[in-house]
């Protein structure tokens, strides 16, 4: 890969527009590799491998783009780096296209998550044993289920028993009186708020009648965002405040969602019975007796910027799930290790991403009939009515066990019949990255975590980390979002942006994107990059999230700035149009054409050489 200075089309031409259009079209539908297991700042690999691949044209080349981005030798002679690598995308589309890839995170999920998305690349995998530990667990733990002949569970309904602290009644702290919606039926599952019994009513319902004497009107929330209302005097009270005063909240198992065998469309909502209390007290037994289970009971590191989620009486990783789910993990952990590999790795990746489905931080989505999985907003959620899912329902069911495993096979089988990957994960930081010799670098592609960002990736990861203590590397130092001050978050990212320097070729390429919503994080950028030794040569904003999901929500920001820096001071020309055509956008929110100011004001301080005597 020879550049010596000459400009590329990622620099000059980089077909932006066209880009955005195609990761609106791919949206938050990614490939099956990056199906394997969950991680919360993924990129649009569509985008991240044409970087990679305009990195390899020349200006003027932006109609062979597509080409040389389906070409699995474009990048074979070359290194790229990821000193960020997160989820592992930028390290994944470089392998694509033939690259040997380095990668540094300080985060262990991060690295075993990518490390495995990387060895499934030209693997040959003997599913059998896998399929035989299932088979067994299946029919072992088919008894903590039960249902009638021809169904199966698919979701059990659990909600808060709260003592209201105004008439002093008992009652349970339905967030709403309406547990599920199917228009397309011409139904409603409507909940008593006085007993929690199930009534199946018409859509343009607005109130129940129980038998047991309650009212229950149906339209909207109970209570305020996080809070739970008294039926009998409306006393209302945020669940934070409950905890306070009453300690950690108990949750009552209340009904339960059953499917049938024969066809998945069928459903049907039942209140729990006796026969349902059992079996969740039968799995509470067995797991007090079994001694040998191996269960994360640490505590839950404090920290987080919203003290979440021990403001809920939640202080250990093992109070987030109930009996039967610890259970259920603690065993299929235990069987799965013994697994030989390359198996073993893949079924523990599946049981890995099957745990944010299968904990008492998962909610259900009145509308679309399915589970939310703790995280789905990325942080901890305050759920007064959890739902439990049954691991074992193979097709339907969001987030089973059984799911996961497909979307880990799928995943592998993705990529099988592709090259070997030659990679190295490095679960370090990349402020000194000892491995990497001067000058050794072609291309560094990466997505820098947030200055102070809300999303504090580095504590969901310990959630799944909890259970995963004998497969994950070691780590040392503290994540770099999480610096004591605008200061010091500068500072150690110059620290590795020089560091990136040092290991880049004479030649070679850093591309990063960037975005913050306040102006402390645009400060930091700026100051890091006057004291690291680089130029930029392009700047270009691109679409970072697909059109749906999180980044969705109005007032976060869905635009990013691309930077392309080089060594030294080449002689490069600096074009600010994109960014300015990208601000003149009226579908653009103001707080994304205030972020894209920001990414100009930097590009243009840091240019190379700025187009003009102005800089326009």
């Amino acid at each position: 890969m020879t550049r010596l200075h000459r400009t590329t089309l990622l620099e000059a031409g980089f077909p932006w527009q066209e880009l955005r259009d195609i990761a609106r079209r791919e949206g938050t539908v990614k490939p099956a590799i990056y199906s394997m297991h969950r991680w919360w700042a993924r990129r649009s690999p569509t985008l991240f491998r044409f970087i990679l691949a305009a990195s390899a044209l020349a200006p003027g080349q932006a109609d062979q783009l597509g080409n040389a981005a389906s070409r699995t030798d474009l990048l074979s002679d070359s290194v790229v780096l990821d000193p960020f690598v997160g989820g592992g995308t930028s390290l994944v589309e470089a392998t694509r296209l033939g690259a040997k890839v380095v990668g540094y995170d300080i985060e262990p999920l991060a690295g075993w998550i990518t490390e495995s998305e990387l060895a499934s690349f030209g693997s040959t995998v003997d599913w059998e044993p896998l399929d035989e530990v299932i088979e067994a667990a299946r029919s072992e733990f088919s008894k903590y289920y039960p249902a009638p002949t021809g169904w199966q569970v698919l979701h059990y309904f659990w909600v808060a028993r709260i003592s209201c602290n105004s008439c002093h009644r008992s009652f349970d702290g339905h967030p709403s009186a309406v547990l599920a919606r199917d228009l397309g039926r011409g139904y409603m599952v409507g909940i008593c708020r006085y007993c929690s019994r199930l009534h199946r009513v018409d859509p343009d319902r607005r109130r129940i009648d129980c038998e047991c004497g309650g009212r229950t009107t149906l339209d909207g929330r109970t209570a305020g965002l996080g809070a739970v209302a008294c039926p009998h005097c409306g006393f209302e009270e945020r669940l934070t405040d409950t905890t306070s005063r009453a300690g950690r909240i108990p949750f009552r198992l209340f009904a339960k969602e059953l499917i049938s065998k024969h066809d998945p469309n069928h459903r049907r909502f039942a209140n729990a019975t006796r026969t349902d209390h059992r079996a969740y007290d039968s799995a509470a037994a067995a797991l007090e007796l079994e001694r040998d289970l191996s269960i994360p009971n640490g505590a839950i590191p404090p920290g987080r910027h919203d003290g979440r989620p021990q403001i809920f009486g939640v202080t250990s990783w093992r109070q987030m799930f109930n009996c039967r789910q610890l259970l259920h993990h603690a065993t299929v952990r235990g069987q799965f290790r013994r697994l030989p590999d390359p198996v073993r790795r893949y079924a523990q990746l599946a049981f890995s991403e099957s745990l944010a489905t299968n904990c008492m931080f998962c909610f259900y989505s009145t509308d679309y009939r399915r589970i939310a999985a703790a995280f789905s907003i990325h942080g901890y959620m305050s759920v007064a009515r959890p739902v439990e899912l049954n691991p074992w329902v193979d097709g339907s069911g969001r987030g089973t066990l059984l799911n996961c495993i497909k979307k880990v096979r799928r995943g592998v089988d993705s990529v099988g019949s592709l090259s070997p990957a030659k990679q190295h994960i490095y679960v370090r930081s990349s402020e000194h990255m000892r491995e990497l010799k001067d000058a050794s670098v072609d291309l560094i592609l990466t997505d820098p975590p947030f200055y102070h960002d809300n999303l504090e990736y580095d504590r969901l990861a310990g959630f799944y980390s909890s259970w995963g203590d004998e497969i994950l590397k070691p780590s040392t130092g503290s994540p770099l979002q999480l610096s004591n001050g605008e200061g010091e978050f500068a500072r150690r990212l110059a620290d590795i942006l020089r560091e990136c320097s040092r290991v880049l070729k004479r030649d070679g390429i850093i591309a990063f994107t960037f975005a913050h919503a306040r102006a402390s994080g645009w400060n930091a950028l700026d100051e890091a990059l006057s004291s690291c030794g680089l130029s930029l040569t392009a700047a270009i904003p691109v679409e970072a999230e697909g059109s749906n999901g999180f980044h969705s929500h109005p007032g976060n920001l869905k635009w990013n700035g691309l930077f392309v820096c080089r060594k030294g001071r080449p002689e490069m020309e600096f074009d600010p149009a994109p960014l300015r055509e990208a601000m003149d956008d009226i579908a653009l929110s103001d707080a994304d054409r205030v972020n894209l100011a920001r990414a100009l004001a930097v590009a243009r301080k840091h240019a190379s050489k700025a187009r003009g005597a102005n800089g326009r």
